[in-house]
């Protein structure tokens, strides 16, 4: 009788598991009709593109966001120890059919699931030994010049100014809700270790929270891997590309005008650096979970060359210092 109670129980609680696997990734699905409608409450009007980016990635949606993919981790958590606590029992009964690393498996998984915030940060300082920036914290449009009187280049500056800030802010809002998916994910697949080997692997595993955790603090990682390439997490400014641009033409007169547009050509560079790098991350993510079109190589190149990107300036610098072009000089 007590094992038919318990196979009952064992039953229901797996079935509820795939409910909340089920109701997991329909919040997904609603989260991505919200983000991509706009439906989200506490939108400001819409003057520019760059208000329009910024009303996508509201403080109020991320933390909206983040509370529902939350929200289903604690459920998903209880219910995946309440199932290891079963399957523990069931195998001390018949360990063959029910081995233990299964029920164990399921209760660390849960256990996770169950404190996300926790798991998040421990993860986070094991990979950067502290709890780093995820990227900006303001999304603030920036205000376009008249153009009257102006050209193609001034359209371009203003665009550019525009969209800067609120650009940064719309790739950490989705980098950092990439992320919290990856990390729950990853969880999930923990407390289904040993049911599908290649789905729920250990690789696939620790590809979803490792990446993960880089996902969800993204400025932090982008700082790391610059200071690997570069020696230094600053981003260098336009003042030594503006004075070689004043030097190269002196003779012309005032070249305010051609600096700004260069400055937004540089600054349009940067953000397409930015997405490359997550890009990298996310290629990565994808070759350590088995996918046969995505490479090492294509990921690494991702994230190095978007990193050179985000920091043109210094790396114009050491392609001036290293050929001994002199034209930054």
């Amino acid at each position: 009788m007590r094992t038919r109670t318990a196979w009952i129980v064992q039953n229901m609680l797996v079935a509820i598991r795939n409910r909340a696997a089920a109701a997991f990734n329909a919040s997904s699905a609603i989260i991505t009709a919200l983000f991509l409608l706009g439906m989200i409450p506490g939108k400001a009007d819409a003057a520019t593109f760059g208000d329009v980016i910024c009303n996508i990635s509201t403080p109020n949606s991320v933390g909206d966001i983040g509370a529902i993919l939350t929200g289903v981790a604690y459920l998903g958590g209880a219910i995946a120890i309440g199932s290891g606590l079963l399957m523990l029992s069931k195998s001390a009964e018949n360990s063959r059919d029910n081995p233990l690393h299964k029920a164990i498996a399921a209760m660390v998984g849960g256990t996770g699931l169950l404190f996300l915030p926790g798991f998040t940060n421990w993860s986070v300082t094991s990979l950067f030994t502290y709890q780093g920036a995820g990227g900006v914290t303001s999304c603030v449009p920036g205000q376009p010049q008249s153009s009257s009187g102006g050209g193609l280049d001034v359209m371009m500056t203003n665009l550019v100014q525009n969209i800067q800030d609120p650009m940064v802010y719309l790739i950490s809002f989705v980098s950092f809700i990439a992320g919290t998916f990856f990390m729950i994910r990853g969880l999930q697949k923990a407390t289904k270790y040993g049911a599908d080997p290649r789905a729920n692997s250990v690789t696939a595993i620790l590809a979803n929270i490792i990446f993960g955790a880089l996902l969800f603090t993204v400025g932090q990682t982008v700082d790391t891997i610059m200071t690997t390439i570069f020696g230094t997490n600053s981003i260098t400014s336009f003042d030594a590309v503006g004075n070689a641009i004043d030097n190269m033409f002196a003779s012309a007169g005032d070249t305010t005008q051609f600096k700004a547009a260069m400055k937004a050509a540089f600054t349009f560079f940067q953000l397409i650096g930015m997405i490359a790098f997550v890009r990298g991350i996310l290629v990565l993510k994808a070759h350590a979970e088995g996918d046969s079109q995505k490479t090492i190589t294509q990921g690494l190149t991702h994230i190095i060359g978007g990193a050179m990107a985000i920091n043109i300036y210094e790396f114009l610098q050491q392609v001036n210092d290293t050929f001994g072009f002199d034209f930054l000089s």
